[in-house]
C-alpha cells in the first residue's frame, strides 16, 4: 500500500472536516464544545492539527 496516498487521503479528511465544522459555526454564529470534541475523538488529532483547528475557528469568528 502507497502511504503517502494513504496520508493525503486522511489529510483531505481532515480538512474536509474542518471546513465542514467552520460552515455549521458560521451559520450558526457558534461551535458547541461537544461538536468540537467528536470531530477531536472522531479524526484522532495531534497537538499541531488542534491549534489549526482552533486558528480557523478563531479566524472565522465563531
Amino acid at each position: 500500500m502507497d502511504k503517502t496516498k494513504v496520508t493525503t487521503t486522511d489529510e483531505e479528511k481532515k480538512q474536509n472536516a474542518f471546513k465542514k465544522l467552520v460552515e455549521k459555526g458560521k451559520a450558526s454564529g457558534h461551535l458547541t464544545a461537544q461538536e468540537i470534541d467528536n470531530l477531536i475523538v472522531e479524526l484522532d488529532l495531534d497537538v499541531n492539527e488542534l491549534e489549526t483547528l482552533n486558528d480557523l475557528i478563531d479566524a472565522n469568528n465563531i
